[in-house]
């Protein structure tokens, strides 16, 4: 219902009462701006409500109003506000420093590369808990999406207020004219119109406003008083009963209410996916530390060969093309460090960049691992859980009803119309004359009803709507069952994935039992073997152990990636997963132990046969609720004598390059 305008005025008052009640008028329209705290704290209960409707784990992102930007209502213009400046010298204007080439050894480029990658003593610690957690406050991924999610509530608020008592108010100051041969009359206005509206709950809209008229004419010169006020209170009412009652008027409100539940389970997700990928990002981490201790460890290993068959040489007990193959083993080795560790610092930069942190603060991974148990679940069963739990499904469930709701909004459409319509207006006691002050005579007043019929000649838009409608509704029915079947893959999916992980791991570290029993065999008669021989099973152990250690690592995101399909996946308010019921450990973040001698894994490990999820491997406490838990990594093994290493894995608060 469009608000009345103040109607032409033909009375009049003195100009000293129309001063006053004007600026008693711009007085209050100044003092009923919206207050942004109210709006703030608003939406925070908005937020609550939706995050306690999904779930008690769930939590309601924060404002952070204090770090808005206010706008300027009245921002001044500017010529770059049309043509923003451009910075794009001509290729004469730039300039590129050359190096000059220098005579470098080998060892000096090493070693400078080696001191580029060593971090500060500042550097900061940081392991897995803490990156979430720094995550969760500066990451700009996690803030998109807890903006998202205000955006949504700020949407539902907008919608409810238009279901609220809505008050609004007009002033308006004029200034007339009226000529008489050559003379003028001229008159000052000024009219107020304060009312409020109200939609009905099921369509229509009631309205009341009370206009004052004052006027003040600068001349007499037609002999008339030149003083006048008066008043009336209108009322209004529009009531449907066919097109546009019913839900199709609350449509709208139904759907922003049903959003702002989507928008809560999407955050949720959202939470889970994130705290998914950067435990997968910090463990890609701690592997790439690990293959960098197994890199250097193969240097030293090469630069022993080395030296041994240089002195073979040397003693003419071996021809010069083996010390050659072994030197050449070692420059390849060299050459991979250094490779694997700028790839580290890479890694290492834009995982600061997707926490939100400054990619030129230095910091030190601490290594961790995760010791979660197998799973032991049917495919069958998993599905199900995944039918049930999912978030996502839900949504995908409710938008099915969405669409068939807006099939029936659509239907409505089509309805002839038939309104209920109310008027009122009632003036103000004339019996002061010109004077007549706010005393309204209901008496003396003006009342209709009435009933309008539109009859429904052309309704070719709306049938063509109803139409899309219906063929929308089709479509979120196929695309409800096209995503429970893609759930249904990625389960069964991730279950494979952690039997193939298994798989892998236990192979590996077969592989790495087999490559130091060649080492071994190597150093019990070495002079059997050639440069080829050593060189090649120093290769072989450095990548069986890189292959062990990923698997490892594979194993434990293969569980929780089957943990996040099949909608098991929990994560606390600070972001770290939080214990469900069968999840044994306790969580133990460490550092590398420098004092603990591992033995060699054994040969006769079991393999599990394709397509046999394995049982977990230890058992349970009585109630079954364990929190995740995360183990130090444990050293390397030790190689065999004659290769003796001098390197060891970087401690915590150690860069792997030290």
């Amino acid at each position: 219902m469009q608000t009345r305008r103040p109607r032409s005025l033909t009375n009049s008052a003195t100009s000293r009462s129309a001063a006053v009640v004007l600026g008693v008028l711009i007085g209050a329209s100044s003092g009923c701006g919206t207050n942004m705290r109210e709006i703030d704290e608003r939406t925070e209960r908005t937020l609550l409500d939706a995050a306690n409707d999904v779930s008690g784990d769930t939590i309601a992102p924060r404002t952070r109003s204090s770090a808005l930007y206010e706008g300027d209502p009245l921002a001044p213009d500017y010529p770059e506000r049309y043509r923003p400046p451009t910075t794009n010298p001509a290729a004469d204007d730039l300039r590129y420093e050359s190096l000059e080439p220098t005579a470098e050894t080998l060892d000096a480029v090493a070693e400078r590369v080696e001191a580029a990658g060593r971090p500060p003593r500042d550097a900061v610690q940081l392991d897995l808990r803490g990156a979430i957690r720094f995550a969760i406050d500066n990451s700009v991924e996690y803030l998109n999406a807890e903006e998202q999610y205000i955006i949504v509530a700020l949407s539902l608020i907008i919608e409810q207020h238009r279901w609220e008592p809505r008050p609004f108010n007009l002033t308006e100051v004029g200034f007339d004219a009226l000529g008489n041969d050559g003379r003028f009359q001229r008159t000052l206005r000024v009219a107020n119109e304060l009312g409020v509206t109200q939609r009905l709950p099921y369509g229509g809209e009631v309205a009341a406003t009370m206009v004052v008229d004052m006027t003040t004419r600068m001349d007499n010169f037609l002999g008339e008083n030149n003083t006048s006020q008066g008043a009336e209170l209108l009322l209004e009412a529009a009531i449907p009963f066919l097109r546009g009652s019913g839900i199709a008027a609350r449509e709208e409100l139904i759907q922003r209410s049903r959003d702002l539940i989507y928008a809560a389970r999407t955050f949720e997700e959202f939470r889970r996916r994130f705290c998914f990928d950067l435990v997968g990002d910090y463990l890609d981490l701690v592997l790439a530390q690990q293959e960098i201790a197994n890199a250097k460890r193969q240097v030293e290993s090469s630069r022993q060969v080395d030296r041994r068959e240089d002195a073979l040489v040397r003693a003419g007990r071996q021809p010069p093309f083996q010390a050659d193959l072994a030197k050449q083993n070692t420059l390849f080795a060299i050459n991979r460090l250094a490779r694997l560790e700028e790839l580290y610092r890479v890694a290492v930069d834009n995982f600061k960049v997707r926490l939100g942190m400054d990619p030129t603060t230095p910091v030190v991974i601490e290594p961790v691992k995760l010791d979660l148990p197998l799973p032991s679940v049917s495919p069958g069963d998993a599905v199900r859980t995944a039918m049930d739990l999912r978030l996502d499904l839900q949504t995908i469930g409710d938008r099915v009803e969405d669409a068939r709701r807006r099939v029936d909004v659509a239907s409505n459409k089509i309805l002839p119309s038939l309104d209920l319509v109310l008027e009122g207006v009632i003036p103000t006691d004339n019996q002061f004359g010109r004077f007549s002050g706010l005393n309204v005579q209901p008496s003396d007043g003006r009342y209709r009803a009435a009933a309008v019929f539109g009859a429904p000649l052309d309704r070719v838009i709306e049938r063509a709507e109803l139409r899309q409608e219906q063929i929308r509704y089709e479509q979120s029915i196929r695309n409800e069952r096209l995503a429970r079947d893609d759930a249904a893959v990625e389960v069964r999916t991730s279950l494979r994935a952690i039997e193939l992980s298994r798989f892998s791991l236990l192979l590996q570290e077969q592989n790495v039992a087999i490559a130091i029993n060649r080492e071994a065999s190597i150093a019990a008669a070495p002079d059997r073997a050639s440069a080829r021989d050593r060189t090649e099973a120093l290769d072989q152990r450095r990548e069986a152990e890189d292959q062990r250690d990923r698997a490892q690592i594979d194993l434990q995101v293969a569980i929780l990636a089957y943990l996040l399909s099949s909608g098991q996946f929990r994560v606390s308010p600070d972001g770290l997963l939080m214990p469900i019921p069968g999840l044994r450990g306790t969580e133990v973040i460490g550092t590398l132990p420098e004092d603990v001698e591992a033995s060699a894994p054994p040969l006769d490990g079991a393999v599990p046969e394709p397509g046999v999820v394995l049982p977990p491997t230890d058992p349970t406490g009585a109630d079954g609720n364990f929190p995740v838990e995360i183990q130090p990594i444990a050293p390397p093994t030790e190689p065999p004598p004659a290769v003796d290493p001098t390197s060891v894995p970087p401690a915590s608060g150690q860069d792997p390059g030290e």
